[in-house]
């Protein structure tokens, strides 16, 4: 039988629940309570840290998770509620108005991953009806499943790497009554059809740090793969240098609550020889955010030294560039200090996309249960362009021509001895990577060492970038030494070049966390 996997990334929840009946329905409780502490380490803040303090120690989460669930059972039909109550240690008092609001200097939110009715035997037997709010998980490898993209990833915290977001969706499954017994083991087994229709898209759930991706030129080069861009990226660091001035925003483009933009999903799924196999088909919406348009509002008087910019034109572009470097050889201190600042909005939009993908797992018994694991996706997407506004006239740069590209993760993970696991796992293609030419590589590899009973794990997890060589460090401390309760010390640390994977201010701070948790 294969080994559990710990997770790469983030520590795994555990629930402990007690059932009670009432009449001829019997309910299930659960929860846990958990609070959460983490501190950023100097040196690479997301932007949205508090008060911004690059090169200071700080909080950068003091957060406290009351969540609940309820399962009621009657016959053949299950209800499923999940609710979590999260109180936000930072206020956001910035006038005396929000002193006196309770939100603003209080702050909370509800999440739920789980609001659904769940039907057995729906019309006819071993069909099953699931209807509501849900996450659907697929595929085999361990927290990056490519075959997985029916619920958006929740990026917002990386200790918790591979949570996804519920979303309102139709899931029917039907499995068929067909075994095929071997001599010494089951040549097939479980034949399982699932569909499942969403329809409405929902985004995931994105990290501080990446509105940095939006706000400094370097990074957008690195993020939008645009001669345009880049060409503008060198006239904003001269306009800085002179004493101008940017403001910067963003606008989400989300597909419309319409019939054509309903997702569609299937998949196929069985057991063949010992073997765990799955093969999928998706329709819909990549979780990937994309530039659509780039414009610039310039502020009065920026013609008489802009000019009609055209930033697809090199003679416009150097014209520009003359000019600016005439007012630095003036001699005058910061010449457009008085000018205001220049606009810019940035349009982002979800790529559509088709995948088909398969994923395998099995665990090798004769050598200790060994597991192993290999899953591949698909993806086709249309032709991506980008508009850029910066006057008139407006130009289109083709980013992406159509195509398709793979995502692949493969791995196995072994328990060498019953207080000693590994795990190590091969990613082609990051979560956030889109396009054939914008694919890394990377291996996730980490160790747990248990002791006393397994009161005390020893973790260490980390992800290597081939490419750029930059890397993830995650160690922690675990300790169950109470009844349901867990307390976990850690560090997450992000390490290379300041234009690296990992390495780069948009991909967060540094932090050291501390949590406790008690579950119900």
């Amino acid at each position: 039988m294969r080994s559990p996997r710990a997770p790469a990334l983030g520590v795994s929840l555990c629930v402990a629940s007690v059932g009670v009946a009432s009449a001829q329905t019997t309910y299930d409780f659960r929860g846990s309570v958990e609070t959460d502490l983490r501190l950023a380490l100097p040196g690479k803040p997301p932007p949205s840290g508090p008060n911004g303090q690059a090169e200071k120690w700080r909080f950068e989460r003091v957060d406290n998770t009351a969540r609940f669930g309820l399962t009621g059972s009657s016959g053949q039909t299950r209800g499923v509620f999940d609710l979590a109550f999260v109180h936000h240690g930072f206020g956001k008092p910035n006038d005396l108005d929000s002193l006196q609001t309770r939100d603003q200097s209080d702050p909370f939110t509800f999440e739920s991953d789980a609001l659904y009715v769940d039907i057995s035997d729906f019309a006819v037997e071993r069909l099953d009806l699931r209807i509501g709010r849900q996450i659907v998980q697929w595929g085999s490898a361990d927290r990056f499943n490519p075959t997985s993209v029916i619920n958006p990833l929740d990026l917002e915290d990386p200790i918790k790497f591979g949570d996804r977001v519920a979303n309102e969706m139709l899931v029917l499954s039907y499995t068929a009554p067909w075994t095929v017994e071997g001599d010494d083991l089951t040549l097939f087994d479980e034949l399982t059809f699932t569909l499942v229709g969403v329809p409405l898209h929902r985004t995931g759930q994105y990290p501080g740090s990446a509105s940095q991706v939006f706000t400094d030129p370097d990074l957008f080069v690195n993020f939008v793969d645009s001669a345009q861009l880049r060409n503008f990226a060198g006239i904003q660091k001269d306009f800085i240098e002179l004493g101008g001035t940017f403001d910067y925003s963003t606008e989400v483009e989300t597909p419309e609550a319409a019939l054509k933009n309903a997702q569609f999903a299937g998949r196929v799924s069985m057991i063949v020889a010992g073997v765990d196999l799955g093969f999928m088909y998706y329709q819909g919406y990549s979780d990937v955010l994309r530039p659509i348009r780039v414009e610039g509002v310039l502020p009065d008087g920026a013609s008489a030294f802009l000019g009609e910019l055209d930033l697809s034109d090199p003679n416009s572009v150097n014209a520009l560039r003359d000019t600016l470097g005439v007012l630095k050889e003036s001699g005058v201190e910061a010449p457009l200090s008085t000018l205001g600042p220049i606009g810019i909005h940035a349009v982002l939009g979800f790529p559509e996309v088709k995948v088909v993908g398969f994923d395998a797992a099995t665990s090798l018994d004769f050598i200790g249960g060994l597991g192993l694991w290999v899953e591949a996706a698909l993806t086709m997407h249309d032709a991506q362009d980008l508009i850029i506004d910066f006057g008139d006239p407006a130009s289109k740069e083709r980013l992406l021509e159509e195509g398709r590209f793979w995502k692949v993760a493969a791995g196995t993970d072994y328990s060498i001895l019953s207080w000693w696991y590994l795990n190590v796992q091969y990613l082609h293609g990051f979560v956030d990577e889109f396009g054939t030419d914008n694919m890394n590589d990377y291996v996730v590899a980490g160790s747990d060492l248990k002791f006393f009973s397994e009161q005390l794990t020893m973790r260490l997890f980390g992800i290597y970038q081939m490419q750029d060589q930059s890397h993830v460090i995650y160690p922690a401390l675990m300790g169950r030494f109470w009844p349901n309760t867990e307390l976990t010390l850690g560090a997450f640390i992000m390490r290379g070049e300041d234009d690296s994977k990992f390495g780069s201010v948009a991909a967060g701070a540094n932090q050291l966390f501390f949590t406790g948790k008690y579950s119900y």
